[in-house]
């Protein structure tokens, strides 16, 4: 008698059901998204990150125009603002994703040194040089904090003074590699006018001990990025050095990659 009068409870049919309830198929959903699969996400970043990050590389110009108006591309007017990390990333990506792509082709036991000069020549060296040529040149103080702004974005060191004394030897490392890549030539004359016609008062050529035959200033460079983009590589559980061999690394992830 009393099932007779029970009424049957459809949840589906309260308003606002959806804020209060879930279907049962996308329980692992929520599941993923309190509790995400960080080994995944750091695989998929590294690999696909066009998935994260606005790239030259990944994005048609049509697309960056739709997002952030007409001359977002050409002109780097951003939303008002001149942003020089899009003609960074529209030569190469985050350095980091530069190394991992190398380390999914390494062996088990990667050498460093291996590791290092398949990273440096990897990344186009005479753009590069002449972008950041381009920017830590442009006279301003404005500019220049800007620039810092840029370059040291992950940089925690509270005194501003060691960054505007390895901004300063940056801009000499520049002009070291610039007169390398001139007295090679590497670069046509135009180019080589156009990146040398540097403010001389900052720079003394006397003072330049740079090998014509060597590219030292672009190895320091190239180094501290390598350094950098190792370490995080080792923290975030990639690599690990391996005990018996100082000057070797062991990887620690194969699958998924």
């Amino acid at each position: 008698m009393i099932r007779k009068l029970l009424i049957k409870l459809n949840l589906s049919q309260l308003p606002f059901n959806e804020i209060f309830l879930i279907d049962y198929h996308y329980l692992f959903n929520v599941k993923l998204t309190i509790n995400p699969n960080l080994r995944y996400n750091l695989n998929n970043s590294m690999t696909n990150s066009r998935y994260y990050l606005i790239n030259y590389l990944h994005i048609k110009n049509e697309e960056l125009n739709k997002r952030f108006g007409e001359g977002g591309v050409s002109g780097g007017e951003v939303n008002g603002i001149f942003d020089d990390s899009f003609k960074l990333y529209k030569l190469m990506e985050p350095s980091v994703i530069e190394l991992y792509r190398l380390y999914r082709e390494a062996n088990k036991i990667i050498n460093i040194y291996d590791f290092y000069t398949a990273f440096k020549y990897s990344l186009p060296k005479l753009k590069l040089v002449k972008l950041i040529n381009g920017l830590i040149n442009s006279g301003s103080d404005d500019d220049d904090e800007r620039v810092k702004r840029i370059l040291y974005i992950n940089d925690n060191r509270i005194n501003s003074d060691e960054i505007d004394s390895d901004f300063t030897d940056l801009k000499k490392s520049i002009r070291g590699i610039l007169e390398v890549m001139t007295s090679k030539g590497d670069m046509r004359q135009d180019d080589k006018d156009e990146m040398l016609d540097l403010d001389e008062d900052e720079y003394d050529d006397n003072d330049d001990d740079n090998d014509d035959d060597d590219d030292y200033e672009w190895d320091k460079i190239t180094l501290s990025w390598f350094l950098q983009q190792l370490v995080e590589l080792n923290i975030i559980g990639y690599l690990k050095e391996n005990k018996s061999k100082n000057e070797f690394f062991e990887k620690l992830v194969w699958k998924g990659i």
